[in-house]
């Protein structure tokens, strides 16, 4: 199951060098949790999506009509 409001990915302060900068290491890992804080992001907004998708499926075909589906655009 996908959290998407959850705080789960939240950023770390890693030690920094003498110098004020990252060690290779955790440079990576920033790197790495920026791309699956992004990751997230999309997977959250797929999940919108298919929500819409899943109702569309629950929906009986005698109730569909024809003239209002051909307005796909109000998926999104």
């Amino acid at each position: 199951m996908l959290f998407c409001n959850s705080g789960s990915l939240k950023s770390h302060s890693f030690g920094c060098l003498p110098s004020g900068q990252l060690s290779p290491s955790e440079e990576r890992m920033q790197v790495a949790l920026e791309e699956l804080q992004d990751l997230k992001g999309v997977w959250c907004e797929l999940a919108k999506i298919w929500e819409q998708i899943d109702d569309l499926k629950e929906k009986p075909w005698l109730s569909v009509q024809p003239r209002k589906v051909s307005d796909i655009d109000s998926i999104h």
